[in-house]
């Protein structure tokens, strides 16, 4: 990803966590929690009351990047 595209996220980051305070917390116990094979389910439910939900189970490598993240992070 281009530096500057990651710039110009950082303001819409920090308005995002604003308005949705539980989201980053949540993604951290996540990272921390999680184990091999693990399932992570995301759900969308639209204004029109369509559902879209998918799931995956986490692998080896799944868990080593969410460490590696949490790594960079934490620096």
């Amino acid at each position: 990803m281009n530096p500057i595209s990651l710039l110009k996220l950082k303001p819409q980051l920090k308005e995002f966590k604003k308005r949705h305070p539980k989201f980053f917390p949540f993604i951290g116990e996540v990272t921390k929690t999680a184990d091999v094979d693990s399932v992570i389910e995301v759900s969308l439910k639209t204004s029109d009351g369509k559902t879209i939900v998918s799931n995956f189970k986490l692998t080896e490598e799944d868990v080593a990047m969410f460490a590696d993240v949490r790594a960079a992070l934490n620096k």
